[in-house]
C-alpha cells in the first residue's frame, strides 16, 4: 500500500526526517542547557571562593579563620545547599554553619585544575551529591598551604534540567505535530496538479476532451506533452483503422450483391437448395458488414457531444414495430420517467432500443414493457417481455456475437451483440435478468444527457 502511494511515501519520509531533526535538536538543546547550568554554577562557586580567599587569615601557628562573615546567608543556614570548608596549614578545618554536623570528605590531594582551581563532584554526608571548586593558598610567613573548598548541591541543577527537558519534549512534540501538518499540506498542495491531471485524463476517457490542458507546473509539462503526443498518435491510429474497416466493408458490399444475385439465379434455375444456402450465408455476411459500418459510424459520432430526449425515440420506435406487434397480438407498455435524456447520438439510441424491441417481439407472449429511469446520474433503460426467458447459463452465451440459442427463429444472432457493442462504446453496461413479467429483462446503463 505504501509503495503504491506517492502521498504516503512523501509524508512518511517527511515524518522520519522531522523526527530525526527534532531528536537531534532536543538532545543538543538539553546538552547545551545542562552545560550552561553547570558553568553558571561553577562561576558562582568561584565567586564565593574568591570572597572566602579575600577574607581568609592564617595565624602564625597555621590556624585558618575568616576575618569577616560572608555576604551569602545560605552559608549560615543548615543544609541550604551552599557550603565551604577551609583547612589551614595545621590541618584544622573551618566549616560553614550550613554543613551543620556533616562533613565534606575532600580528597587528600585536590585534582589539578585551570588557574589553580580544581572542580569535581563528591557525595556529602546529609547534603547529597555536590559540585566542589577548590584552590590552595600559601601564606608567606607560615609553612604549608591552606585549602579552600566551596560546594553547592547539584539537586536544584538536576531538577532544573529535568524541568527544562519536560518543557523541551512538550515543545518539540507540538512543533513536530505542526511540522507534520505542514508537511501534509505541502504534499497535498504539491500533488494537486496530479489530481487535476487525473481529472483531465478521466475527461478524455469519457470523451469530453481530446487532449490534456497546458496549465500545469513546469515539472509536469514534459509528461503532459508526451501524453498529448501519445493521444494524438492513438487517435490517428484508431481513425485510420476505422476508415480501413469502413472501406473494407464498403468494398465487400458490391461482391456480396453479385454473389446474392448469382445465388438467386442458382436457386431459380439450377440447384434451389444450394442457392438458398448461399443466400443465407450472403445475408449473414451482409448483416455483419452492416454491424461494422454501424459501429464505425457510432465511433465517429462519439465526440459530437449530442444529447437526445429518450421519450420521442421510444415513441418513434413503437410506431415502427407496431405492424409486427399487431400481427402477433402483442401489447407494448411504456414506463418512462419524464425528462430522460441520452448523452449520445439519436441513431445509436435507436439502434440499441430497436434491436431490443425486435428481439422482445420475437419471444414475447402478450406483453412488452419498456422502462426508463435516472439512477445515480446514469440513464437506465429496460426492455422486458413475458416470453420463455433465458436460463442463467445461457445469458452469457446470448451476449456473444452469433450466440444464437434457437436456430429455428429467423435472424443471425447479432441483435444483442450489436447492442453490446454500442453500449461498450458509450462506456455503459448491459445486463440480462429474469423479468417480473416472466421473460427476459435487458437493462442498459448509459450516460445521461448533460453528464
Amino acid at each position: 500500500m505504501i509503495a503504491r502511494s506517492l502521498k504516503l511515501r512523501l509524508i512518511l519520509g517527511s515524518a522520519v526526517w522531522i523526527l530525526v531533526a527534532l531528536l537531534t535538536a532536543g538532545l543538543a538543546l538539553q546538552w547545551f542547557f545542562r552545560d550552561l547550568a553547570e558553568r553558571r554554577l561553577e562561576e558562582e562557586l568561584v565567586r564565593h571562593l574568591d570572597q572566602i580567599t579575600g577574607r581568609l587569615a592564617i595565624t602564625l601557628d597555621g590556624a585558618a579563620r575568616l576575618e569577616a562573615p560572608l555576604s551569602d546567608p545560605r552559608f549560615a543556614t543548615p543544609f541550604s545547599g551552599l557550603y565551604y570548608v577551609v583547612i589551614g596549614p595545621d590541618g584544622r578545618a573551618v566549616r560553614s554553619r550550613s554543613l551543620w554536623d556533616s562533613e565534606l570528605d575532600l580528597p587528600k590531594e585536590p585534582p589539578a585544575g585551570a588557574d589553580g582551581i580544581a572542580s569535581y563532584e563528591l557525595m556529602a554526608d546529609g547534603a547529597g551529591p555536590v559540585r566542589v571548586v577548590e584552590r590552595q593558598v600559601r601564606a608567606y610567613d607560615v609553612a604549608g598551604e591552606a585549602r579552600i573548598a566551596v560546594a553547592a548541591s547539584i539537586g536544584p541543577l538536576v531538577a532544573d534540567v529535568a524541568s527544562f527537558t519536560r518543557f523541551l519534549v512538550t515543545s518539540l512534540a507540538m512543533l513536530g505535530l505542526l511540522l507534520l501538518l505542514a508537511a501534509f499540506l505541502a504534499v497535498r498542495l504539491g500533488l494537486l496538479p496530479l489530481d487535476r491531471l487525473g481529472l483531465e485524463v478521466a475527461r478524455i476517457r469519457k470523451r469530453e476532451a481530446e487532449r490534456l490542458g497546458a496549465d500545469v507546473p513546469s515539472e509536469l509539462a514534459p509528461l503532459v506533452d508526451e501524453l498529448n503526443g501519445l493521444l494524438a498518435d492513438n487517435r490517428a491510429m484508431v481513425e485510420r483503422a476505422r476508415h480501413d474497416a469502413a472501406d473494407l466493408a464498403h468494398g465487400l458490399k458490391t461482391p456480396l450483391t453479385i454473389l446474392n444475385h448469382e445465388a438467386e439465379l442458382l436457386a431459380v434455375g439450377g440447384d434451389p437448395e444450394l442457392g438458398q444456402r448461399l443466400q443465407v450465408q450472403v445475408e449473414r455476411m451482409r448483416r455483419r458488414i452492416d454491424q461494422r459500418l454501424a459501429r464505425a459510424r457510432a465511433q465517429a459520432r462519439l465526440r459530437s457531444g449530442e444529447v437526445v430526449a429518450v421519450a420521442p425515440v421510444v415513441t418513434g420506435l413503437a410506431q415502427v414495430v407496431r405492424p409486427l406487434l399487431e400481427r402477433r397480438g402483442l401489447r407494448l407498455e411504456l414506463d418512462l420517467a419524464p425528462g430522460l435524456r441520452f448523452g449520445g447520438a439519436r441513431e445509436d439510441l435507436e439502434e440499441m432500443l430497436g434491436n431490443l424491441l425486435e428481439n422482445a417481439a420475437k419471444w414475447a407472449g402478450q406483453r412488452i414493457l419498456v422502462t426508463g429511469r435516472l439512477i445515480e446520474g446514469r440513464l437506465v433503460l429496460g426492455v422486458a417481455d413475458d416470453g420463455p426467458g433465458l436460463p442463467d447459463a445461457d445469458r452469457t452465451r446470448a451476449l456473444a456475437r452469433g450466440g444464437r440459442l434457437d436456430q429455428q427463429t429467423p435472424g443471425d444472432g447479432l441483435g444483442l451483440a450489436i447492442v453490446g457493442d454500442l453500449v461498450e462504446l458509450h462506456r455503459g453496461r448491459m445486463t440480462l435478468d429474469r423479468a417480473r413479467l416472466g421473460g427476459l429483462q435487458v437493462t442498459l446503463t448509459l450516460p445521461a444527457g448533460g453528464e
